[in-house]
């Protein structure tokens, strides 16, 4: 396979490539968001985060497109259907429906929000499995709410419509809104409202249209009032329960339940505190008579009657203890008239327990789902996704791979050229951008690390001021959360925190809800949380069940150890909301006893967001002035090389001197000479240049007029067949060109007649044949001493030579006053055109058996009086259809001296004279007939038929010639001779 045509077909191979690359990018593009819901992801960077995270290898087992196993980690909230259990996970943000088959838990609703900043702070389901979701949108720094929408979704998970918006405008309103609950109940939706400011707990619902027909309003969504009521003076909302007047039940952050009757008036019911050091009781749960709850950090569900809340039931225990503490639960009681049984569904970080009817007495049927795993039509998806994703890789790389072989070949094959001020370009653009990118990472990293330290100090400060605003001794007696201490250092430390010289001046930098403050009481060797100022709602004495540091100090688990000489220490943390820098300094009493510590953090991403704008606007100007350096190097380059401009623009016109494909004189040439207006050295390369073009100009034409001058002894055209697609000059002795081709003979009949010089008659003769020869594309060989040989690849074409070469001579003699006697022969067969010689000197040649039969059949035409003479070969019907279209006679099979060619033969009279020609025609049907009686052995009845064509055509030498041979065998069988060998051949021997 030639170079060029590797080329074009791969060509075409890139095109395919890159036809199917843009249908897999078409197809991964249109099922994105599939992949990203199916993966739990919704950025790039959620992505890599699943990737990196401590748990990598499960987080690969879930990518993987064969593995349909799934972790689901770090369980938040659930919700139940009549089919389906949903459980909401991912650091709130994604929600899968799991239904239970053969004791596992099989995903067949992954759920995802779109991309952004936010958090699913709540769950609900309907009978007709619409989801409906507590969003809580947040800041970029993912700390203060902007907005709570609650959201519904049909079952497949798309077209979420919001159904109810609330924004906010408020600094103290950290990852948790107004809207504190969310339940679907009696066809309606059913949320609290805290409106902090107030101390006031609105309870709304929201009246579907295509749930409540008869309440609906023109197909609009009516938000109704419930209740409204105040919080007991003095008490901060916790937790809160029920959708009914008179059956409202809310616990403060002291740890004291309330009833909330008809009249929206708090009834003080019992303190759940739960005893010393105690954390409040959450996840409030109402259920026919009963209030349902757990302890935070506890392995057990706890409930207690609304009318005697004094005696606590333990109503399910987890198998693995405080191993495997329960996040949240939930109640199911059927959706449907049938008789309901209650069921309990608790879920743990990784599993999901369901407890069938907890009201059953003895022993209980408990489900444990600890395994999930994804639908086939989930995996299947998966699998589609890879499919595609891997095959567009692998085009990609392909195709980037045949880019680079096909620009190879073009650069074998014609050089590639790219202005010089390109490459400067192409060069300097990345050393200038590799300077940019190293200064700005060396001043950002200075001034990061300054800025750092800087607020390193300032939160060390702050912290050490903050801990002497606690009373050790109060701190240290803390035992329960009803304790009359807990407010007052509440408030001390959240009223210092705020109010704090050094936190303003840290503002000027960094947003004030970027901080916090947290206040832990240290009592055997362990911390206990008292106020966490990143974690509203947090439960006082609820341990903290992890929190991971930087691997440097471990500030909280070991905390007196880590306090040896009672110093500030700086460390970091990581938890589901970011990671977030903490500057710790110890509360000691007047022992010198550590008793408690003082935390002051910051949200680390939030910080690296306002340090991110401030380094942006510190590398501005640099960034600038490297962009204007390099705009001056670029026009300050183009400037100098002007003169290279000039030689390049001149150097493309050039090449018309150098390939010379066109002549020019040597005035023309004086346009191609280049003028530099400039005297270094590319005027020193301009003159050497036109002295080299003035050269090259001389030496073509010298070789111009020796090539023309060798073609008038071999033609070129005889070299290109030989050549075959090669040059010229690599053509050998070894070359040939053989095929079917028809070979094209003239002579003159009378040259030994003319007086003149037989070299003028003949150059005159063959100035008459030549034009028509190249004109039909055919080929001469050589010249003899009385004509010509020529080939034709196309049979029409030789015959249609042979007419317009006969036209021309008889117009010629017309007005000669010595006309030519010529004729053609004309024979379709195999030849072989080669290179005949030694290595002194070569010929072009035709050789092969026909062209020896076309030779005596020109002696023949010469013998019989035919102008052309054509083989059967010539005039095949059967391979060229467009032969009619001449004037043609068969003149049978003739056997001339020998010569073995035993096929029919044809006189072309459409070359004759136009009287001539006539008169064949006339006769050519009667002739015709002559010839086949002949051939049959009827020789009587051909010499009749001949003497009539003879009568009307006294000149048709070929009928006088069978006219006397059918006399002769005729009076040969008179005289008893023998016909029985009889092959109807016309024998001609000599000339009459």
């Amino acid at each position: 396979m030639d170079q060029p045509t590797k080329i074009a077909l791969l060509r075409k191979i890139l095109l395919a490539l890159l036809a199917g690359i843009v249908v897999t990018g078409v197809i991964l593009f249109q099922y994105s968001n599939l992949f990203m819901k199916l993966y739990g992801i919704v950025s790039l960077k959620d992505l890599l985060d699943q990737i990196t995270r401590s748990n990598q290898e499960k987080q690969l087992e879930y990518l993987s497109p064969l593995d349909n196993n799934v972790t689901i980690d770090d369980m938040f909230n659930v919700a139940v259907s009549k089919d389906y259990i949903y459980v909401l996970h991912n650091g709130k943000k994604q929600v899968d429906g799991i239904k239970v088959m053969q004791g596992r838990g099989q995903i067949e609703r992954p759920m995802q929000v779109e991309a952004g900043n936010y958090i699913i702070n709540n769950l609900t389901v309907d009978s007709s499995d619409n989801f409906y979701f507590l969003i809580t949108r947040l800041d970029d720094r993912r700390i203060k709410v902007i907005e709570d929408q609650i959201v519904r979704y049909p079952p497949n998970g798309k077209s979420g419509e919001v159904l109810l918006s609330q924004g906010y405008d408020d600094d103290n309103l950290i990852r948790t809104g107004e809207i504190v609950s969310l339940e679907y109940y009696n066809d309606g939706v059913y949320y609290y409202r805290y409106l902090y400011d107030k101390k006031q707990i609105e309870l709304k619902k929201l009246i579907l249209p295509k749930l409540a027909p008869a309440e609906k309003k023109n197909g609009e969504i009516l938000n109704v009032d419930i209740l409204k009521f105040d919080v007991s003076p003095g008490e901060k909302i916790h937790d809160i329960t029920g959708y009914e007047k008179g059956k409202v039940f809310y616990i403060t952050q002291a740890g004291n339940l309330y009833r909330v009757d008809e009249n929206g008036t708090s009834v003080w019911m019992t303190n759940m505190a739960g005893g010393e050091r105690k954390p409040i009781p959450q996840k409030l749960r109402l259920s026919g008579d009963y209030l349902y709850f757990i302890q935070p950090n506890d392995e057990e569900i706890r409930r207690i009657s609304i009318t005697d809340p004094a005696v606590v039931e333990t109503v399910f225990k987890s198998p693995a203890g405080k191993d495997n503490i329960i996040n949240n639960f939930t109640i199911y009681e059927g959706q449907d008239d049938s008789p309901k049984s209650k069921d309990l569904i608790a879920i743990t970080d990784k599993q999901i327990f369901r407890i069938n009817d907890i009201d059953k007495q003895g022993n209980k049927d408990i489900l444990q789902i600890n395994s999930f795993y994804s639908s086939s039509d989930t995996m299947n998806k998966r699998r589609w996704i890879w499919l595609c994703l891997i095959l567009h890789l692998s085009m990609t790389g392909i195709a980037l791979y045949g880019a680079y072989r096909l620009y190879r070949m073009h650069s074998t094959t014609k050089k590639i050229r790219v202005p010089l001020i390109y490459k400067q370009i192409g060069v300097s653009i990345p050393v200038f951008i590799f300077a940019g990118l190293l200064s700005m990472y060396f001043l950002e990293a200075w001034y990061e690390d300054n800025i750092h330290q800087e607020s390193k100090k300032q939160m060390m400060l702050l912290a050490y001021d903050g801990a002497r605003q606690i009373n050790a001794e109060s701190l240290q007696g803390l035992s329960t959360v009803s304790d009359a201490q807990m407010t007052y250092i509440r408030k001390s430390a959240y009223e210092h925190f705020s109010k704090a010289k050094i936190l303003q001046e840290i503002s000027e930098e960094i947003p004030n809800n970027t901080y916090y403050a947290s206040v832990y009481q240290v009592s055997s060797g362990e911390s206990i949380p008292i106020f966490l100022g990143n974690t509203p709602g947090h439960s006082p004495f609820q341990k903290l069940i992890q929190r991971p540091t930087d691997g440097s100090k471990d500030l909280y688990n070991h905390p007196v150890q880590n306090f040896p000489e009672k110093k500030a220490q700086f460390g970091s943390f990581s938890n589901e909301y970011g990671k977030w820098e903490v500057a710790v300094m110890p509360i000691v009493n007047a022992n010198q006893q550590l008793v408690g510590m003082y935390e002051v953090g910051r949200s680390y991403s939030a910080y690296e967001n306002k340090l991110s704008e401030t380094s942006a606007e510190l590398i501005r100007y640099p960034l600038v002035s490297l962009l204007a350096l390099f705009l001056a190097f670029s026009i300050l380059s183009f400037i100098l090389q002007k003169s290279l401009r000039q030689v390049s623009a001149q150097i493309s016109s050039t090449n018309l001197v150098i390939s010379g494909d066109e002549r020019i004189d040597s005035e023309e040439l004086k346009k191609y000479v280049i003028q530099v207006d400039s005297n270094d050295e590319v005027a020193d390369l301009a003159d050497s240049f036109n002295k080299m073009i003035t050269k090259i100009y001389e030496n073509l034409e010298d070789i111009a007029s020796l090539n023309s001058f060798y073609h008038h002894f071999v033609p070129e055209k005889i070299l290109m067949k030989l050549a075959k697609g090669k040059k010229i000059h690599q053509v050998g002795k070894a070359d040939m060109d053989r095929g079917e081709k028809t070979v094209f003979i003239s002579t003159i009949r009378n040259l030994d007649k003319f007086e003149e010089s037989k070299q003028q008659l003949l150059n005159r003769y063959f100035t008459q044949l030549t034009p028509v020869i190249h004109g039909g594309e055919g080929v001469i060989i050589e010249y003899s001493g009385d004509g010509m040989t020529a080939l034709f690849e196309n049979r029409k074409d030789a015959l249609e030579a042979a007419v317009t070469v006969c036209k021309k001579i008889h117009l010629y003699n017309d007005q000669s006053k010595e006309p030519f006697e010529f004729g053609i022969a004309l024979h379709y067969g195999w030849v072989t055109l080669a290179i005949l010689g030694d290595e002194h000197r070569w010929q072009g040649k035709i050789i092969e058996k026909a062209v020896t039969q076309t030779e005596r059949l020109d002696e023949l035409a010469r013998t019989l009086g035919v102008t052309v003479l054509a083989t059967e070969s010539m005039l095949d019907k059967d391979r060229d259809k467009d032969n009619d279209e001449f004037g043609y006679r068969c003149i049978g099979k003739v056997d001339f001296q020998g010569w073995g060619l035993k096929e029919p033969l044809f006189d072309l009279f459409e070359a004759d004279r136009d009287k001539q020609k006539a008169v064949k025609n006339e006769t050519k049907a009667t002739f015709e007939e002559a010839i086949r009686q002949y051939q049959a052995g009827d020789f009587q009845k051909a010499q009749e038929l001949f003497l009539e064509v003879i009568r009307k055509n006294p000149e048709d030498k070929v009928a006088i010639r069978y006219f006397h041979g059918s006399y002769e065998k005729f009076k040969f069988i008179e005289q008893g001779g023998d016909v029985q060998d009889w092959d109807g051949v016309l024998k001609v021997e000599k000339s009459f």
